[in-house]
């Protein structure tokens, strides 16, 4: 196909445009789904439908055949690419034509590009028609008809896109609306598929698709349904009451005064008074009627605000109040009386709704709750509340500094009547490593300064030569570097600690794998302890290093630099020189490779991710093997120790014999040794117990790389250590990702894939978390004991009210709670928690004591404690 002459768009005909659209969209990671050759088909004959009724090709119209011709998830992503094709940015004109500038010819520098460029579009579509398997020697001239039949399902007749073209610019708003409808719903290549060329068969094809999508529908969806004459069976179809709400607000359009009442009825249900639903169902529901409020000739605009405002004077706190606007897709000015209640009740709760609304709709929010919260204590902040409460905001910046130096005087205190009784670092003084990192991890710029200062500072107050490297070795194993060196040599030699130890861990080691590097050095062990104690290597010296090592292929430096920064490495040296190294010799594997793995996979491509993850499973499944075999109890014979007793069997040896028992049931028959016999023998049941143990891993946001690490290992060790039935392991951020039920028999390298594909993001919200437990507990009625493990700070979005209640809940099903958490963690949440069931908890000092840590519990189970 040639260009029209009434054509706007330089640079692309209809054909080409399509080719070269689609190759983008193959290409894009972002591409849900891969375009099909019904597409590439699709894009020309929707434009030539269009020049054909209007005598005339826009960009607009180019634009809108890429988003009307492509699956609605990536609609947006078309649109995006088509622009960029249609109108290039400044910057990339610039040096298109600095490069023509300096060519002999422009014309000749472009024309090959452009043939490069239309050759590489054609590839991947002619592999698809390659897959049809035509014969096209049969073909007169590669006739479009034969191919037409041949892919029967992927193109359809033109006149289906002139149809579409018809209704979709319609003057009748009935029609319009059908139209609209065929794009959610795939495009006019849908229609071209089943050969929808008559106004009836469209009707078909879009109440089929809205009746076989019913419960997930959208508000635009219903919308341009019901316009399209499908209330009644919207109505009968629906029960999600957002969908219902949209299908009634469409009835009422239609008959105003018969179709008012059946709404206002249901929204009173949903919306209204205490039996309404919760804020998220009724921001859903709010957001089905706001597209009726654009319609002509339908919803009150100011109407529809009224029932979020008082949807929102019905949320109890912020967190409500983020859930309804969230839904609604539209934000409200929030109340100061709902803002002052929220923040004094639950600030940590109220400032992470402020950060939802943030991100979602660009308001600032999270300053105004600091504010508030700041205005209404009656106490100066202390560091722990400030780290608690984080806002990136001047008058967080401002308050952190002094707090921490009114902490500092009580930790030195502190110290100084520990005295030198220990070898280890003060509790204290460990506080403020959990506290320093919090503080980092805050993602705040002055937060992450303070915890310099604190990490100097700590180090400072230690009294005692023994404990001031391993301090500060706590310290940089989470990245904390002191601020002031000087001060810490100077601490350090005031004990008597040689300086060259503290440079060897501030930055030597640095400056001595650079040497070996350079050097083209092969000492292994060398590399394993310099890999050890380093923490960040600066962009420069990465670079300069690895062209180093690339140079002279020196595998044992290259294995160092993958084990400091894997994705910075990674993608810059071959797939195969990474397989080679990653490990080589024992540089960077283990635990190192596991923390690479969640520190840098997202910076890896998907074919070399992918051959990593194998090679970091063999070192997720050896790390937690060592775990496995440690302890009582075991994934064959059980957990739980039992003392019962069972009549003689075959095969049983006659050292378990049960004397008492056999004497007491001999005795109580009334029988003599003379007519004694086997089955008035028993002997003593050597089996366990069943056990039911839920796991839950908090990966909120502020898990590590390290952390996830550690995690992994447990996880997987636990799933090796007990009976598949008698374990339930699930990790909770925002949302709740299960691994394994306990109806769940997978093997350990199914889990550990799945363990491997964790990801630290969100808030923790554990509500979703907690019910799951139940639900698990409730499935195993005759275990003989029930454990529930959380891992977390505790730092949890709900209310105390909420946590009561699955407290109690797990507690009448006689679940006990074990709550361990590392670092800074919310006491008062696990006290409540405690309170309404039986249960302990263990403070970890890292997470490297995990594994041990459940050990300990499983022995103690399989020990009867």
């Amino acid at each position: 196909m040639s260009g029209f002459i009434a054509d706007d768009v330089d640079g692309f005909t209809p054909v080409t445009f399509a080719l070269e659209l689609v190759r983008l969209l193959r290409r894009d990671k972002r591409c849900s789904h891969r375009p099909s050759l019904r597409m590439s088909i699709a894009l020309p004959r929707f434009l030539t439908a269009r020049y054909c009724r209007t005598g005339r090709l826009t960009p607009r119209d180019y634009l809108e055949a890429a988003k009307v011709n492509t699956v609605p998830d990536d609609q947006l992503l078309a649109e995006e690419l088509a622009r960029g094709l249609l109108f290039p940015d400044l910057e990339e004109r610039k040096a298109t034509a600095k490069a023509a500038s300096t060519a002999a010819s422009s014309t000749a520098t472009k024309q090959p590009a452009k043939a490069a460029s239309v050759i590489d579009a054609t590839a991947s579509i002619l592999s698809d028609l390659a897959s049809l398997d035509l014969d096209l020697d049969a073909l007169d001239a590669l006739d479009i008809d034969a191919i037409d039949a041949a892919i029967a399902d992927d193109v359809g007749a033109d006149d289906v896109f002139e149809l579409f073209e018809r209704l979709y610019s319609s003057a009748e708003p009935s029609e319009r609306a059908l139209a609209e409808l065929v794009v959610t719903f795939g495009g006019p290549a849908e229609l071209a598929g089943i050969a929808a060329n008559t106004v009836a068969k469209v009707r078909g094809f879009a109440l089929a698709s809205l009746q076989g999508n019913v419960s997930g529908l959208s508000p635009d969806q219903v919308l341009h349904g019901c316009r399209a004459g499908f209330t009644t069976s919207l109505l009968q179809e629906c029960t999600q009451p957002w969908e219902l709400a949209g299908a009634l607000a469409g009835a009422a359009a239609a008959n105003p005064d018969a179709g008012r009442a059946p709404l206002l009825e249901h929204l009173d249900d949903v919306l209204g008074g205490d039996t309404g639903g919760d804020a998220r169902t009724s921001g859903v529901v709010l957001s089905f009627l706001r597209p009726w409020t654009r319609a002509p000739a339908s919803l009150e605009g100011a109407w529809v605000d009224g029932l979020a405002e008082q949807a929102l004077s019905r949320c109890a706190d912020l967190h409500d109040a983020a859930d309804l606007m969230v839904a609604e897709g539209r934000f409200q000015p929030l109340p100061s009386t709902l803002v002052d209640t929220s923040v004094a009740e639950h600030p940590v709760r109220s400032v992470a709704a402020g950060r939802r609304l943030e991100v979602r709709f660009g308001v600032a929010v999270c300053a105004d709750l600091f504010d508030v919260w700041l205005r209404g204590l009656d106490h100066e902040p202390t560091i722990v509340e400030l780290v608690t409460v984080a806002v990136d905001c001047d008058a967080w910046a401002a308050q952190i500094g002094p707090a921490w130096l009114r902490h500092l005087h009580d930790v030195a205190a502190a110290v100084a009547a520990a005295g030198r009784a220990s070898t280890s670092s003060p509790q204290v003084l460990q506080d403020v490593v959990a506290l320093a990192d919090a503080m980092q991890r805050t993602g705040i710029e002055s937060g992450a300064k303070l915890a310099t200062t604190m990490a100097t500072d700590a180090v400072c107050e230690v009294r005692d030569d023994a404990q001031f490297l391993p301090l500060l070795d706590d310290f940089l194993a989470r990245t904390i570097i002191p601020h002031d060196i000087e001060r810490v040599i100077a601490a350090g030699q005031a004990l008597g600690i040689d300086p060259a130890e503290i440079y060897d861990r501030l930055g030597d080691a640095l400056e001595q794998l650079r040497g070996m590097i350079l050097g083209d050095a092969h000492d292994v062990d060398r590399y394993k302890r310099l890999v050890d104690k380093i923490v960040h290597v600066p962009d420069e010296i990465m670079d300069a290093c690895l062209q180093a090592a690339m140079s002279t292929t020196n595998l044992e430096a290259i294995a160092a630099l993958l084990a400091l920064d894997l994705g910075a490495v990674a993608p810059k040296i071959g797939d195969d020189l990474v397989s080679t190294c990653l490990g080589y010799k024992g540089i960077g594997g283990g635990s190192n490779l596991l923390k690479q793995w969640f520190s840098h996979r997202k910076a890896l491509r998907p074919e070399l991710r992918a051959m990593i993850k194998a090679q970091v499973k063999d070192s997720l499944l050896e790390l937690a093997f060592t775990w496995i075999n440690t302890g009582e109890g075991s994934a064959e014979r059980g957990l739980i120790p039992q003392s019962t007793t069972r009549p003689f069997a075959s095969g049983d040896d006659t050292d378990t014999l049960d004397l008492d028992a056999t004497l007491d049931a001999i005795i109580g028959g009334g029988k003599g040794l003379d007519a004694l016999t086997v089955d008035d023998l028993f002997v003593q049941d050597a089996s366990r117990g069943e056990a039911a143990l839920a796991v839950l891993i908090d990966i909120s946001g502020s898990m590590s790389g390290g952390e996830l690490a550690m995690c992994a290992v447990a996880v997987v060790m636990l799933l090796g250590r007990v009976k598949p039935a008698e374990i339930a392991l699930a990790v909770f951020e925002s949302d709740t990702h299960v691994i394994k039920p306990f109806a769940d028999t997978s093997d350990l390298d199914v889990v550990a894939d799945r363990v491997l594909d964790l990801e630290a993001t969100g808030g923790t919200r554990v509500d979703a978390a907690l019910s799951w437990a139940r639900e698990q507990f409730e499935s195993k009625p005759d275990a003989d004991l029930r454990l529930l493990f959380v891992l977390s700070d505790f730092m949890f979005f709900e209310q105390p009210d909420e946590l009561r209640r699955h407290g109690r809940t797990l507690g009448d099903l006689g679940v006990q709670l074990l709550a361990a958490s590392h670092g800074l963690c919310d006491d008062k949440t696990v006290k409540r928690m405690l309170e309404a069931q039986t249960g302990q908890q263990v403070k970890l000092k890292n997470l490297q004591a995990l594994p041990a840590v459940l050990i300990e519990a499983l022995s103690q189970i399989a020990q009867g404690r």
